[in-house]
C-alpha cells in the first residue's frame, strides 16, 4: 500500500517481502550508526519487518520502505514512532538511508514528505525528532525543514537532543 509520494520517493507500508531488500541498510554500521536499536543481524531482520507490519496495522506508525520511482530500490525506511521521555509523550520522525543514497537530498525529501503526511493523513499538528548531539547531518535536516531545539533529555541511556516542529 502506497502512503505517500515525493519528487523522487514512493514510501509504502512494510510488507515481508521487503526482508531482502532491507538488508543491506539495516545490517550496515554506517546506516545505523546513530539508531537506538543498533545494527541489526541478518537473521534478526524477519522478526523487525513482522513487527513493523504488525505495529503499522495497529497505529499506522512504525518505519516503512523508502523505494527509489527511478530503479526501484530500497533507498531506506522512515517512518513515525511514540515514545515517552521524561513523562512527556512524542510523536517522533525516524530515518535511515542506505550508505549510497547519503548526500544526495533524499533525508530532507522524506521528512518534509512526512511532515506533509501527519499534517494531511495523521492530523498532527506537531512533531519531533530525537536525535543525538553528535549526529551533525540529521540536526542540519531538520533545521532545514524548520525544526527547532525543544529540549535535551535521556533517551534509551542516550543524551538526546529533541527538535519540534508544527506541521
Amino acid at each position: 500500500m502506497n502512503l505517500f509520494e515525493t519528487d523522487r520517493l514512493s514510501i509504502r507500508a512494510m510488507s515481508a517481502c521487503d526482508v531482502e531488500g532491507l538488508q543491506h541498510i539495516l545490517t550496515d554500521r554506517e546506516a545505523m550508526k546513530y539508531s537506538a536499536c543498533g545494527t541489526f543481524k541478518s537473521n534478526d531482520i524477519r522478526d523487525f519487518v513482522a513487527a513493523e507490519i504488525e505495529t503499522f496495522t495497529n497505529s499506522s506508525f512504525g518505519y516503512w520502505p523508502m523505494i527509489s520511482k527511478s530503479n526501484g530500490e530500497v533507498v531506506g525506511i522512515c517512518g513515525f514512532n511514540r515514545h515517552q521521555i521524561e513523562q512527556q509523550n512524542f510523536v517522533h520522525i525516524n530515518y535511515r538511508l542506505a550508505t549510497s543514497y547519503l548526500k544526495q537530498g533524499y533525508a530532507t525529501e522524506v521528512v518534509l514528505g512526512l511532515m506533509k503526511y501527519a499534517r494531511e493523513t495523521l492530523r498532527l499538528t506537531t512533531l519531533y525528532a530525537v536525535i543525538t548531539p553528535d549526529n551533525i547531518k540529521s540536526i542540519r535536516v531538520v533545521e532545514r525543514c524548520n525544526f527547532k531545539l525543544f529540549k535535551r533529555a535521556t533517551f534509551k541511556d542516550m543524551q538526546v537532543n529533541i527538535y519540534q516542529v508544527v506541521t
